[in-house]
């Protein structure tokens, strides 16, 4: 009888366990994604830069307001870590050269290609 409700027990903190690693592995999974894309540990802190298209960009003095309502990337691994990245220019042939990563409440902050070929 005792052993039973002590292997009930074990069963119960085994899945605890469980849900807990799984938890640990996303949270982890998703700060790793943040720091390798954008420089920073923290989801909620601003890029200090942005990995896209195999390019790095990094903030840019340029206004962002004529932008608005342009084309959104839709990249899994952005969304992933809760990042809305827009372009103004579209993509055809060429790699942009600024995007606009939105901050919250209607705020964009442009970000520049770095040189290179």
């Amino acid at each position: 009888m005792i052993l039973q409700e002590v292997s009930e027990l074990g069963k119960h903190y085994m899945k605890r366990l469980h849900c807990l690693t799984v938890i640990m592995i996303i949270i982890v999974s998703a700060s790793l994604t943040n720091y390798f894309l954008y420089g920073v540990w923290s989801p909620l802190e601003p890029p200090r830069r942005v990995i896209c298209y195999g390019r790095i960009y990094y903030p840019s003095t340029l206004p962002a307001e004529e932008f608005v309502g342009q084309k959104h990337l839709g990249s899994w691994v952005h969304l992933l870590t809760g990042k809305k990245i827009y372009l103004f220019e579209p993509r055809e042939k060429y790699v942009p050269t600024v995007i606009y990563v939105y901050y919250g409440n209607g705020t964009y902050k442009a970000y520049s290609l770095s040189g290179g070929p």
